[in-house]
């Protein structure tokens, strides 16, 4: 077996399986980024902000 062979089968065995269908065909730009983390079980992290009092204004 040539090197391109062995490079063609272990791309094919480690390929990640296809995400399924989400469950309409069109999302609005708010319901897309809840639905994909719904279907690939992504948590989103928000950054952390300082409180204004934190900050030194009142």
């Amino acid at each position: 077996m040539n090197h391109l062979a062995v490079l063609l089968v272990l791309v094919s065995v480690a390929a990640p399986d296809r995400p399924r269908p989400l469950e309409k065909a069109w999302y609005s730009p708010h319901e897309l980024l809840p639905a994909l983390a719904r279907r690939d079980g992504i948590r989103w992290a928000l950054p952390e902000t300082p409180r204004r009092e934190e900050e030194g204004h009142p």
